[in-house]
């Protein structure tokens, strides 16, 4: 395995860019304060799609934004759309350039990740225009794994580094894992740019996981799932 600390593998058919302080200092700062909660050590929360989240279209002082957690202020959300849209964009001309016409809204979601949680090998969704997960805390903690096709024994790994994004167009070649280091929980901010959502049905058989042999089971919560939980309990 090879840790990777700029535009990974220019051969493979998925191109990756990584960029260090994608963030500014306060936006940083500030989402390194989010509310952390009480998970156990092999289970994971964020907000994936066709559940919940945070949805955002529009741009500058006509952002609408849609939110049924209370994770990310609204009002933080919109900062964090127009202060980071116009590159996010440039990004995805930079590795999708046939995409672009398809931009539709904006999503982001804070991923808490247990310290022994494995996320199975997979796929984004189609309908997902460009992934960027930015590292935010711990100091130390294990990347993200990178491979081609879910048996690929050159695996590549993003090394972990705080306020370091790394950005992908999904395509059928961009499977990835990524789990904690067994010493420390390890949370990312997740900034999709989006089409058109697709429904449930079809995102589900969109859908495409590999589990091998050796990987832990991860149970995956939604804010709103686990909110709904402690309510009622």
């Amino acid at each position: 395995m090879k840790e990777c600390t700029e535009i990974i593998k220019p051969n493979w058919k998925n191109k990756y860019k990584i960029i260090d302080n994608f963030l500014n200092e306060d936006d940083f700062k500030s989402l390194c304060l989010v509310k952390e909660y009480n998970l156990p050590n092999n289970e994971s929360i964020f907000d994936w799609l066709g559940f919940s989240g945070n949805t955002i279209k529009g741009k500058n002082e006509d952002v609408i934004v849609y939110t049924d957690n209370d994770i990310l202020d609204v009002e933080f959300i919109k900062k964090l759309h127009n202060t980071y849209h116009d590159s996010a964009m440039k990004i995805l001309e930079e590795l999708a350039p046939e995409k672009v016409k398809d931009y539709h809204h904006s999503r982001f979601s804070i991923m808490q990740v247990g310290s022994h949680a494995m996320h199975p090998i997979h796929l984004d969704r189609p309908d997902k225009l460009l992934t960027i997960v930015i590292h935010l805390k711990p100091e130390m903690n294990y990347g993200t794994m990178l491979l081609e096709f879910p048996e690929d024994p050159n695996i590549e790994i993003v090394k972990w580094k705080a306020n370091r994004a790394m950005a992908f167009s999904p395509n059928e070649s961009s499977w990835h894992c990524f789990g904690g280091d067994k010493k420390s929980t390890r949370f990312t901010l997740l900034y999709s740019l989006m089409s058109k959502e697709l429904d449930w049905e079809t995102a589900k058989e969109a859908n495409k996981i590999f589990i091998p042999d050796w990987m832990p089971k991860c149970r995956i919560w939604t804010y709103k799932e686990w909110n709904e939980q402690n309510y009622e309990n």
